[in-house]
């Protein structure tokens, strides 16, 4: 929900409060603190990180931890 504050910028820049962008997914991918890993965030859980793919992965660490996090969204969004 907008607070006046928001609705009030929102305003200013010509653009409805009635038009809320979607909400972000459970699951989004996200840089690690060491160059080429990867975390798979879970916005529900304490401990976010729930999945590390790492350099073990030889470049591909951030295509495969999109399509899990795209798998895991599309199972949340099932359910």
């Amino acid at each position: 929900m907008w607070t006046l504050a928001d609705q009030k910028f929102l305003r200013s820049l010509r653009i409805t409060p009635d038009a809320q962008p979607p909400p972000l997914p459970r699951f989004r991918v996200e840089a690690g603190t060491v160059d080429g890993e990867y975390h798979v965030i879970d916005q529900l859980r304490k401990y976010r990180v729930a999945f590390v793919f790492g350099v073990e992965w030889k470049g591909k660490a951030r295509a495969a931890a999109e399509q899990l996090a795209g798998e895991l969204n599309e199972k949340h969004l099932s359910r």
